[in-house]
């Protein structure tokens, strides 16, 4: 089983690819309050080298020690929504 961590900080996003719950690749980046341009991406160029599609991907987790009004939070809560509504779709 693959799964998607992000983990949103303060100062920090780290975009965690998990086989077996073993992390096997991660990108991290400065938040630079710009997550709406670097996720998906991020989310893209990490399945790809991975020769992963959405549909291998069973779960998305999103954790974070921001409130979860935040945009940021919410960026991300929907891009892993999503992600996991279309790798179910086919």
């Amino acid at each position: 089983m693959y799964a998607l961590t992000l983990t949103l900080t303060t100062t920090r996003l780290t975009l965690s690819l998990l086989k077996d719950e073993s992390t096997i690749d991660a990108r991290c980046w400065r938040d630079e309050k710009n997550i709406s341009e670097k996720l998906l991406p991020m989310v893209d160029d990490l399945l790809a080298v991975h020769r992963l599609f959405p549909k291998d991907i069973e779960a998305f987790h999103v954790a974070s020690d921001l409130p979860a009004h935040y945009t940021a939070v919410q960026i991300a809560q929907s891009v892993a929504r999503t992600l996991i509504w279309r790798g179910n779709e086919t």
